[in-house]
């Protein structure tokens, strides 16, 4: 789904865990594991039925599994990242049947019976550890290699590339998934939460961050980290499902920008009187408060807001008696259909369905003929919001929209060391894309980091 770049440095593919970080069981309690998973996702909060007919939490199942088979925790967790996305991204119930992805191939049907009986979280979970202990690692450390002939110091070729595994962690590996994408992608997640060194990812400007274990949410724009202060502001502007969890000390490589207060569209009065209207970054004055009575709004809808809240905004032009729509209306042609976003007497076309979507859920549309859209001044259309992941139907490049350009992301394992969700990609046409420039791609660097302890 990916355009196709040189590899990121840093991977090595004999080399993608140590045998130590596959099989220390001691790295994390039931405890630890829980507030890992509750730090990151819903699988914190899961909870379902044991082999042994207990009902557990998802911490209590992986906490066992590991203790049972002398298998790392951290590893267990990892897999199920990398197999389904399961500990930052969305849970379904496909996503949980196949937590682990073990029985799951290209031409397997996952209703045949032989499938069929590993479906299930707990089961997943328990059947991916006891192959790998007790086929895989047991096959080397008796024959030296697997069955399908995967051992250290064994040449083989995966994904047409030759690869020779240093040890027997790597080997069960490639023996569990037979090529370098798959492996890569575990080595990302693994680097990411627990590596020494991990891979230090580019926050693009509309990138919506928030430290785990934390409450705060920052929106990253020009270079800056900007804090949102309130709820009200952040579900007026932002959709709260493209927050990305990261690090704390991922925060400290930006200066703190202007902090976001107040929702869009507040009405703000300084201490000499004068009213505002927000919108985005930018407060507009009122021309008089006649104006401000005559164009429909409300004293009840007056926040009197400190100078230096004020200041967190550019100043922008007059709001003037003549205003149309000074809080924007979406009206569609009734003869054509066409949809426009229509603020301070300007149309702006809106050419795709996914823009409608993204940009003003929620929003009415308002039909009115040909000749009441003639009298609003036609501007450049509307594209997508920075921090929006697109990309064109039937193409395999994602895009994340940064300074209104589309930047490219070159791989899987650079989408998920940014810490983005599939299911945030929105699929749209040429057309719509074509509103945004291309830019440079998106990178990721190995960079020292602390890591988190949680």
């Amino acid at each position: 789904m990916f355009v196709q770049t040189a590899q990121a440095t840093g991977f090595n593919p004999n080399l993608v865990i140590t045998d130590n970080q596959l099989e220390d069981s001691s790295t994390m309690d039931e405890s630890t594991i829980q507030s890992f998973l509750l730090a990151r996702g819903s699988l914190g909060i899961y909870a379902t039925t044991d082999i042994d007919g207990k009902v557990k939490t998802a911490a209590q199942i992986i906490d066992r599994v590991a203790k049972k088979y002398n298998i790392n925790p951290q590893f267990l967790i990892a897999l199920l990242q990398k197999e389904q996305g399961l500990v930052e991204g969305k849970i379904t119930d496909k996503r949980l049947n196949w937590a682990t992805g073990y029985a799951v191939c290209d031409n397997c049907e996952l209703g045949h019976p032989l499938v069929e009986k590993y479906k299930g979280f707990a089961k997943q979970v328990e059947a991916a550890a006891d192959r790998i202990r007790n086929t895989y690692l047991a096959q080397i450390d008796t024959a030296g290699k697997t069955l399908t002939g995967w051992g250290p110091g064994i040449t083989k070729t995966a994904s047409g590339i030759k690869i020779t595994p240093i040890n027997k962690a790597t080997a069960a590996l490639y023996t569990y998934t037979p090529h370098i994408n798959g492996n890569k992608l575990l080595w990302s997640v693994w680097e990411r939460w627990w590596g020494e060194v991990t891979q230090q990812a580019e926050y693009p400007d509309g990138s919506l961050l928030q430290a785990n274990g934390q409450n705060g949410v920052w929106l990253i724009q020009n270079g800056q980290k900007r804090p949102i202060t309130s709820m009200a502001a952040l579900i007026s502007r932002f959709d709260l499902e493209k927050i990305i969890a990261i690090d704390e000390s991922a925060l400290d490589n930006y200066e703190q920008g202007r902090a976001i207060k107040y929702a869009n569209f507040s009405i703000l009065q300084g201490a000499d009187g004068t009213l505002y209207l927000t919108r985005s970054d930018t407060r507009h004055p009122f021309e008089s408060e006649e104006v401000f009575k005559k164009l429909g709004f409300s004293p009840d809808e007056i926040i009197r807001a400190a100078d230096e809240d004020l200041l967190q905004y550019d100043l922008g032009e007059k709001i003037t008696a003549n205003a149309a729509y000074p809080r924007g209306a979406l009206l569609q042609n009734n003869k054509t259909g066409g949809v426009y976003f229509v603020e301070d007497g300007k149309k702006s076309p809106i050419w795709a369905k996914e823009i409608l979507t993204s940009r003003f859920s929620g929003m009415d549309i308002v039909p009115v003929t040909p000749e009441e859209l003639e009298k609003y001044e036609t501007i450049d259309p509307i594209g997508f919001y920075d921090g929006e992941l697109v990309g064109e139907n039937g193409k395999p490049t994602i895009y994340v929209v940064s300074n209104g350009r589309l930047r490219p992301i070159p791989s899987a394992e650079i989408f998920l060391t940014v810490g983005w969700k599939w299911e945030n990609v929105v699929w749209t046409n040429a057309k719509a894309l074509s509103l945004h420039q291309i830019d440079t791609p998106i990178t990721i660097e190995d960079s020292p980091v602390v890591m988190a302890t949680n």
